[in-house]
């Protein structure tokens, strides 16, 4: 008898658990716990101390620099690398910020934050995460920022940024596209942005009409190389000069066929790669927050209209500060005459 009972009760509650529901391919953001949510805070007394003492670089007549950075939404460390990324920030003191994979608590810190002194932040934010862009105020007399929506299944978008200042106007791209082995979806977000951006290049046909952008420029966590594809690392042994062949078509001539000829990567335009420095934005050999050792590739990137920018570029440099991101940060230099 008090086996028939327990297998009745069990039944019931099997009866009653509904069952899993099947989950589509979208990047899950495990939001803290409500009683957590409080102390996700960068405003403490240490910070703005440690903040208040960054001296301001020297600035230069007709210089403008961009920043770019995805910051990472993952919890390890998590107000300790915001914390950095904020100091990063002030220690350059760029034009314009582009940031990507911010969470809805970030944004509203950095809103809090002594950023929003000296910056215009935008005020559009996922759900979950998406990009946030910031623009010096010294720097524009005015701002407008607008969403781009992409087909997307992780929540990825473009953010807008036309700028009227001293420097004429500017359109700003600030973009994230799809993660992993999604080319074609990739792909077709490209498109969009170009769909959204190739209006601002073309001078209107009325002789009274506006003039083009003096600068048109895109950037942000594009996901993919231009020497490797995608999972290259767990395929074949690349050389540490990226000589071997990949074991498909690169993805990076989605570009070439898509952006050519009105944008141009700024670090292959400055060849860099002679230089002698890193080009990877993203590296597992020396970034402790990248979990696959192998994975070594120049995911983030700036392309600079042709048409209006390019001949203004001076360089381009990849920032590694000590624990902010996966990402390490990309920043960009004009010089207008």
């Amino acid at each position: 008898l008090l086996s028939r009972l327990t297998l009745r009760v069990a039944s019931r509650i099997m009866a009653s658990t509904p069952p899993p529901t099947k989950r589509s391919r979208t990047v899950a953001v495990p939001p803290p716990p409500p009683s957590k949510r409080s102390v996700l805070t960068l405003i403490t007394k240490e910070n703005l101390a440690l903040w208040a003492g960054i001296p301001a670089p020297l600035s230069l007549p007709g210089v403008l620099t961009v920043l770019s950075y995805n910051v990472w939404m993952g919890h390890e460390n998590l107000l300790v690398r915001h914390r950095n990324l904020v100091s990063v920030v002030l220690e350059h003191r760029p034009e314009a910020v582009m940031l990507q994979e911010v969470l809805p608590w970030f944004a509203e810190n950095l809103r809090a934050s002594p950023l929003s002194e000296e910056y215009h932040i935008s005020p559009t934010q996922a759900a979950e995460y998406g990009n946030l862009t910031l623009i010096r105020k010294e720097f524009v007399h005015s701002v407008r920022f607008e969403d781009i929506p992409l087909t997307t299944n992780m929540g990825r978008s473009c953010l807008l940024s036309t700028i009227e200042g001293s420097l004429g106007t500017m359109i700003f791209a600030n973009m994230h596209f799809e993660s992993m082995d999604s080319e074609a979806l990739r792909k077709t977000q490209l498109r969009e942005v170009k769909a959204a951006i190739l209006p601002n290049l073309k001078k209107s046909d009325d002789e009274d009409g506006p003039l083009p952008p003096r600068l048109v420029l895109l950037g942000g966590d594009f996901n993919f190389d231009d020497r490797k594809t995608w999972g290259d690392w767990a395929r074949s042994p690349f050389a540490e000069d990226d000589s071997a062949a990949s074991s498909r078509p690169l993805e990076n001539v989605n570009i070439e066929t898509i952006m050519h000829p009105d944008f141009a990567d700024a670090w292959l335009h400055l060849d860099k790669d002679s230089k002698g420095v890193s080009r990877y934005t993203f590296d597992g050999e020396r970034n402790p927050n990248v979990s696959e050792k192998r994975e070594q590739m120049r995911y983030d990137r700036f392309l600079v209209s042709r048409c209006a920018g390019v001949e203004s570029l001076e360089d381009v440099e990849i920032l590694t500060p000590p624990d902010v991101s996966d990402h390490f940060g990309l920043k960009v230099i004009f010089r207008f005459r």
